[in-house]
């Protein structure tokens, strides 16, 4: 729906807004615990939220209602991304782990583990057969989503790794930390992610 858009609070709350005036549609109201992310199903209908209560949840989007949802997480569900074709859910936490989901059922398809510190960020790759993971302790991995499989560890920034994010072509990414910097990567396809090749380092200068 491109008319909307949906936040998520610390207040417990998501809120869907309308665009052009700002106002709100519905809230959804969860609990008193915070909520870290919140997205909208590829057909607009549905609201999914990630909470400080290691729940993820769907809501409808027009009622409101809440229609069913997972205890995902053993602590924080830090973030959560839609496969392409809408299908799957992955999430990650500050239990170190990382999950996959089926939207339609909530069932639990595969539980990636790897990382030593919380999970930050998960994102699917714009094919849907990688998830790339940002954690705290100072990496981002590649896995194949098919397997669970890492594919590739790098640890390049100086400290905990907060964002990760695929260019819309795949070819791409860019990941950003707590050493203040954000760093530009080339992916090579031929090699399946085998082979990163760093690229930039944009550091705000001091003070800003």
């Amino acid at each position: 729906d491109d008319e909307s858009l949906v936040t998520a609070s610390d207040d417990g709350s998501a809120k869907v807004l309308d665009l052009a005036s700002g106002k709100v549609r519905k809230k959804l109201q969860v609990n008193n615990w915070g909520i870290n992310h919140a997205l909208f199903s590829l057909d607009g209908k549905q609201v999914i939220t990630a909470g400080d209560d290691g729940a993820i949840r769907f809501w409808n989007v027009h009622t409101g209602q809440h229609l069913y949802g997972v205890l995902a997480h053993r602590g924080w569900v830090m973030d959560i991304d839609l496969s392409p074709d809408g299908k799957k859910l992955v999430s990650s936490g500050d239990d170190k782990l990382i999950r996959i989901w089926d939207v339609q059922t909530g069932r639990h398809i595969r539980t990636i583990t790897g990382h030593q510190s919380w999970v930050n960020d998960v994102e699917y790759s714009p094919d849907g057969n990688r998830i790339i993971s940002a954690s705290n302790d100072s990496t981002f991995r590649i896995w194949d989503v098919a397997s669970g499989r890492q594919v590739k560890e790098i640890q390049r920034h100086e400290g905990k790794v907060y964002s990760v994010n695929y260019s819309a072509d795949g070819s791409g990414l860019v990941t950003a930390s707590r050493d203040g910097t954000l760093r530009i990567w080339k992916t090579n396809k031929e090699e399946e992610g085998k082979a990163i090749e760093h690229m930039t380092v944009l550091k705000a200068p001091p003070g800003t």
